[in-house]
């Protein structure tokens, strides 16, 4: 005898609740990552073109600290990708 019965709709239903919610976390989570290596493209070219420190954070709008953190890990390794930059900044 059971407690309750089992119902297969109710069941795919919630299912399907669960699988859109990660995706959709997923989603926002990947969409943020490549916001992020975006933005530290633009620095990184605005550092190499020798636009000041604080130009760059003005013209994008973006926090001074982070800006000043790029330019650092600019300045240190030339030779890194966006990817690596990524991922330095995320480790601080």
């Amino acid at each position: 005898m059971l407690l309750e019965e089992f119902d297969m709709d109710e069941y795919i239903k919630m299912e399907r609740r669960d699988s859109y919610s990660d995706g959709h976390e997923d989603g926002l989570a990947e969409g943020n990552r490549l916001y992020q290596l975006h933005t530290i493209h633009t620095v990184r070219n605005m550092f190499q073109k020798n636009i000041s420190a604080e130009t760059c954070a003005d013209l994008l709008d973006e926090d001074m600290a982070f800006i000043n953190n790029v330019y650092s890990l600019c300045q240190m390794h030339a030779d890194w990708s966006d990817e690596d930059f990524y991922n330095a900044l995320k480790e601080k």
